[in-house]
């Protein structure tokens, strides 16, 4: 997909209005902020939970970590104070319809946030209980009816304390909870994971402890692409799914016989994500 970039550059604008409220920095099509789950840094917690909230207008998307054509997003915690490594979650996206220029083929579709969505982020710290500055250096890109690269920079001050929970802990624990887990703890595994080398299509077979709901499947490259269901059979009482996956021509470069590839599997309790290697059919 091709990325029209129409803005460059940091736009921060802090916003004034009361319905978004303190610590929200905007930019024209997408708004940002840094929450916490604690007002303070006890001395006795090595790991502060903390997370990124996106709110975008109206049919406007952000890409997922693997965009395929576009950009994904980039969190760079480089300069914060106190901070060993901060580690970003990802919510599981949509399908969306993406841009596309005039005169090229239909939209393709696209893997993207839309509304509101949250990354939770687990921060280690380098001394547990003394004062901490969260700094994200957040590259990214949104897409409507064009789309748009942009970046911001956000901070939250987080003082040493007694690590009070604050208003922002349901929030983030909700956010948590949405995540996807490993497969024991989702209740669907993979049975089978194949490549058709010859027909550029990749099978994968699951099984669920209950029957699923519209289970969905994305598949995504060590090379930062992904693919997508393009036909789903269920047996077993909706207990069984075959996802088909159809390689694109410009794209088989990505995938190979006995080479790592990481499932995102939809349908069950909850999201599961597992890494697999595909054998050859």
């Amino acid at each position: 997909m091709a990325l029209r970039v129409l803005a460059l550059g940091v736009c921060l604008l802090t916003l004034a209005s009361e319905a978004w409220g303190a610590g929200w920095v905007r930019q024209e099509q997408v708004a940002f902020r840094l929450l916490a789950m604690h007002d303070t840094v006890p001395a006795n917690a090595p790991v502060l939970v903390s997370a990124l909230e996106v709110a975008l207008e109206p049919q406007w998307k952000l890409y997922w970590r693997s965009a395929g054509y576009g950009l994904a997003p980039r969190f760079d915690f480089s300069q914060a104070v106190n901070v060993r490594r901060a580690v970003p979650r990802w919510p599981v996206p949509s399908r969306h319809l993406g841009f596309v220029l005039a005169g090229s083929t239909p939209p393709p579709t696209i893997l993207a946030y839309a509304g509101h969505v949250l990354f939770p982020i687990e921060v280690q710290l380098e001394r547990p209980g003394a004062s901490t500055i969260l700094r994200l250096h957040f590259d990214y890109a949104v897409c409507y009816d064009a789309c748009i690269r942009d970046e911001v920079d956000l901070e939250l001050l987080l003082p040493a304390g007694t690590g009070g929970r604050n208003s922002d802990a349901d929030r983030i624990e909700a956010g948590l909870a949405r995540l996807p887990v490993e497969p024991t703890k989702g209740g669907v595994r993979v049975m089978s994971a194949t490549l058709n080398q010859a027909e550029q299509t990749i099978l994968i077979g699951v099984e669920a402890l209950k029957p699923l709901t519209q289970p969905d499947v994305f598949l995504e490259t060590t090379q930062g692409g992904y693919f997508l269901a393009s036909h789903t059979a269920l047996a077993s009482g909706g207990r069984r799914a075959i996802f088909r996956l159809v390689v694109p021509a410009d794209q088989t470069h990505q995938v190979s016989a006995n080479r790592p590839v990481r499932l995102t599997i939809l349908g069950g309790p909850r999201p599961v994500e597992t890494a697999v290697l595909l054998s050859p059919q």
